[in-house]
């Protein structure tokens, strides 16, 4: 028999080794556009397109009133067009390059104009989140630039001041009136909200005072304006309004030269002409119609006193009707102010200093640091001290010196804790000496009266049974040994 070979067992497959593989989790940065982006970008693109649009349309209305002037020599209306490009870099804060000579001067109003356009415009994004408010910095500035790089007399990079500086106060604006307001500046900190809004009076103030001098300057020198305006050879009302108008953009300029004037520095009507309230000038003043407005007597330092005054009169009223409850907080707070008016100086005083052309028209307007630290420390210095001097700790702690003055030799303050409450409060003479004194000797009586108040229910139940029958007994038993001793 044929026997089959019985098959050898087959080792059995080994199963594969399993690895774990540990992944440390990394974070995952997600980045993505806020809703309401476009249409915060959209705002930025309407609002420079507007105001290229206004200077163009400017710029060939100029041309169109002095086309017939022999000064324009042989201007056409291409270049007139083109004028809007450089006149937007001009309005941003580039110099006009123009036969080797530079011109600067920023039109204040247009700017502030701007921000309000574009503040008004960016109310279309009210419902989405408040971070896409930001994206309009970037689209303003974007295509400012490319406007201003298609003029002839202007470098675009020279106008990034205001491409940038101008979306993003109007952005921030925005921001914060979508956050709540200075609250979101404040972070809960009253004191310093307060010192915020404390700070914007200071600058309203400073701007109501300049604003009506320069309204009483620009009456009394009617004429002389007149006499400038007549050297223009304008021939028809469109060309003057068209002067009175370029003139208006630069009130804020005119307001603040009219607050240097005030503060004691004064201006320069050319390099080699200072106008101050001490000092005049005999120089030619430039031909614009406005500069003959300037003061040509000088009524004397004592006229740096009506912004000290005004500022010490805001100071004490804020003082009185904001006061906080802590001397440390009123502190903080006139500190705030102080610094809020000190940082918006320093914006607003470069904007005023205009250069137009060469030799004495070279720089028009105030010193920036002479002009800077008088209206410091005549303005929110003055409203800081006045503020805190009107405190009611303040006032407690200096009645306090003023009865340490009034102790007789060999007496310390330590001798003040033993003078009673009563003494202060029939007007001795050491103890009050002063108002501050009989104020407080009012209140100590008062606090005393109301003890006793409080007092005289607990000895009228604390008095034992019967006393009322013992006392009399007592004064009939006084009445009967006086008789028999009589």
């Amino acid at each position: 028999m044929n026997e089959s070979p019985t098959p050898s067992p087959q080792p059995r497959p080994t199963a594969p080794a399993q690895t774990t593989t540990y992944v440390v989790p990394r974070r995952t940065i997600r980045l993505a556009m806020p809703d309401g982006w476009a249409r915060a970008v959209l705002a930025a693109v309407e609002a420079v397109f507007i105001a290229w649009a206004l200077l163009a349309c400017a710029a060939v209305g100029a041309y169109a009133t002095v086309a017939s002037n022999p000064w324009m020599g042989k201007v056409q209306w291409e270049s007139a067009f083109r004028l809007g490009s450089d006149l937007l870099g001009f309005a941003f804060g580039a110099p006009l390059h123009i036969g080797g000579v530079s011109y600067r001067a920023v039109p204040t109003l247009f700017l502030l104009i701007i921000i309000v356009l574009l503040r008004l415009l960016l109310r279309s994004g009210r419902g989405f989140p408040a971070s896409a408010l930001w994206f309009a910095v970037p689209a303003f500035a974007t295509l400012s630039f490319l406007i201003v790089a298609g003029g002839a007399y202007t470098h675009w990079w020279q106008a990034s001041a205001g491409a940038l500086s101008l979306p993003f106060i109007a952005s921030a604006w925005a921001y914060l009136d979508a956050k709540g307001g200075w609250k979101i500046l404040s972070r809960g900190r009253k004191w310093l909200e307060e010192g915020l809004r404390q700070g914007a009076a200071l600058i309203c103030m400073a701007v109501l005072v300049s604003s009506v001098a320069l309204v009483l300057t620009l009456l009394v020198h009617v004429d002389a304006m007149k006499a400038l305006h007549a050297l223009l050879l304008t021939d028809s009302a469109s060309a003057d309004a068209l002067i009175v108008t370029v003139q208006a953009l630069y009130t804020p300029t005119w307001i603040a030269w009219t607050l240097a004037w005030l503060a004691g520095p004064g201006v320069w009507i050319g390099v080699d002409a200072l106008h101050s309230p001490t000092l005049t000038s005999t120089e030619p003043i430039p031909g614009i119609p406005v500069l003959g407005a300037v003061p040509n007597s000088t009524p004397g330092i004592l006229i740096v006193l009506v912004p000290i005054v005004c500022a010490a009169l805001l100071g004490v009223l804020f003082g009185r009707i904001r006061m906080r409850e802590k001397l440390v907080d009123q502190l903080r707070t006139g500190a705030v102010a102080l610094l809020f008016f000190a940082a918006l100086i320093l914006l607003w005083l470069p904007t005023s200093v205009l250069h137009l052309g060469l030799a004495r028209m070279s720089t028009l307007g105030p010193d920036i640091v002479p002009v800077f630290f008088a209206l410091l420390f005549e303005i929110p210095v003055v409203f800081f001290l006045a503020e805190v001097c009107v405190h009611s700790r303040f006032l407690d702690f200096w009645r306090q010196q003023w009865r340490i003055s009034r102790l007789k030799p060999g007496k310390t303050e330590h001798d003040l804790s033993s003078v009673s409450a009563q003494s202060c409060a029939l007007g001795d003479e050491e103890c009050s000496g002063a108002e501050g004194g009989s104020a407080d000797a009012e209140k100590m009586a008062h606090e005393n009266v109301l003890g006793e108040e409080k007092t005289a229910p607990e000895k009228v139940c604390d008095a034992p049974a019967g006393s009322e029958e013992k006392h009399d007994t007592f004064d009939e038993d006084d009445e009967e040994s006086a008789q028999e001793k009589n």
